[in-house]
């Protein structure tokens, strides 16, 4: 899933591709077009707060990261709806077959779902550990 973030004043940080982690609630950044930006959010101005834009809908999420085998990652949690698209602004077909993620209310599509389904406890594989 391919989602922008903003920081508090509404700027763009970065657009990110992203999956549901095996963790509830728990959405990973596989890739981020400007991870400068994320590490100067986080790090510099020691903001953990951005919004996720997902077509015409918007959560606040909190930004956190994990060092590990040596490589840096970038997770979002603790979702909450800032805003959401009017009825019928997804025209797409998730939107035309009436289906919706659960534990959402039905004005969201499918095709914003995956957001969603973080926020109601969905689960997703998430690449495993290796084993001590």
């Amino acid at each position: 899933m391919k989602v922008t973030l903003l920081d508090e004043q509404g700027v763009e940080l970065t657009e990110v591709s992203s999956h549901l982690g095996r963790s509830s609630g728990r959405l990973l950044v596989d890739w981020a077009t400007r991870p400068d930006a994320l590490f100067r959010h986080y790090f510099d101005r020691g903001r953990r707060t951005v919004t996720l834009v997902s077509n015409a809908v918007q959560y606040s999420a909190i930004l956190d990261t994990r060092w590990q085998m040596g490589a840096r990652f970038w997770f979002l949690h603790q979702f909450s709806l800032i805003r959401s698209a009017p009825p019928g602004l997804l025209a797409g077909p998730a939107q035309r077959s009436g289906l919706t993620a659960p534990g959402i209310p039905s004005l969201h599509a499918v095709s914003v779902g995956v957001a969603e389904s973080a926020i109601a406890g969905a689960h997703a594989l998430e690449p495993r550990r290796g084993r001590a």
